[in-house]
């Protein structure tokens, strides 16, 4: 099981070996990045005491990445903007041995938590290099979206953001008037690849041109909201190959029962609390 515990002062050795010195080295600095490997004194110019030791958790905070009793990676907030209350994030798992295995998403949606549950945090923000699909799948996984590509000298970085209604299943607040889709359904008894198929829908469907966002819950009853600019993005998505495919074999083994209704949003306001009781 995943779990985070802070990174202690006292084994910022086992952080730079980790940052600098292990298999995810490759892919935080060198040719991609335009930097050289730093030295472990310009990356604890950046990495100051306060990742380490509690004393400003506004200002950031690291943590290790435990599996069990092996401590493979790291993940860590920086600076909380007080206006925005924002957050840009950082993550790495040393060993290749442990990648493609869901730890760095797990180990981010329990930083999320800590975030917006605890710490007040409204946004959070990755920088992925445009070319690592990995990254970009393992953020997609943890819930993060896709708002722009940015180039920095010559590298392309895609900026990826979760905000804290997403994270708990409230969609943010869109542009009206835009579209809802309305998808209830009973199951069948028994997964039968139901899990793997839905999130492959998830992240296929936040591709799309006119997404704005989902929200799902299921008891008996399950219910799914998705959000379009326009009814043709809404059309666009229902003639994608690989939704109408998962259309037929919803129809053939996943569903005892659905009906889809499409609305058009004209108001939309929320109400949402942050950890210090202020709504917003």
């Amino acid at each position: 099981m995943i779990r985070l515990e802070p990174w202690p002062a006292s084994e910022k050795e086992a952080f730079y070996q980790l940052s600098c010195h292990s298999d995810a080295t490759a892919s935080l600095y060198g040719q991609a990045y335009g930097d050289e490997v730093p030295t472990y004194e310009a990356l604890f110019n950046d990495y100051l005491p306060h990742y380490f030791d509690d004393s400003d958790p506004a200002a950031g905070r690291c943590f290790g990445i435990w599996l069990g009793d092996e401590r493979i990676g790291q993940v860590n907030y920086n600076a909380i903007d007080p206006e925005s209350r924002s957050t840009e994030l950082d993550i790495w798992i040393g060993d290749r041995r442990h990648w493609g295995k869901g730890y760095a998403t797990k180990a981010l949606r329990q930083l999320l938590e800590k975030l917006f549950g605890h710490l007040g945090v409204q946004k959070a923000v990755i920088f992925p290099l445009e070319s690592h699909t990995a990254a970009r799948s393992c953020y997609a996984k943890a819930g993060f979206r896709t708002i722009t590509v940015i180039d920095r000298e010559g590298v392309r970085y895609l900026q990826m953001e979760q905000n804290a209604a997403d994270f708990y299943g409230i969609s943010a607040l869109m542009k009206t008037p835009y579209y809802a889709v309305i998808f209830t359904s009973l199951r069948t008894e028994g997964d039968h690849a139901y899990s793997a198929m839905a999130e492959t829908m998830d992240e296929l469907a936040r591709r799309q041109p006119g997404y704005l966002g989902i929200e799902s819950v299921r008891d008996q009853l399950g219910i799914t909201i998705s959000y379009w600019e326009n009814e043709e993005a809404i059309r666009q998505w229902k003639q994608q190959l690989d939704h109408r495919q998962a259309q037929q074999m919803g129809r053939a083994r996943w569903y005892a029962a659905y009906r889809v209704r499409v609305c058009r949003v004209e108001r939309d306001y929320n109400f949402f609390t942050d950890d210090t009781g202020e709504s917003t």
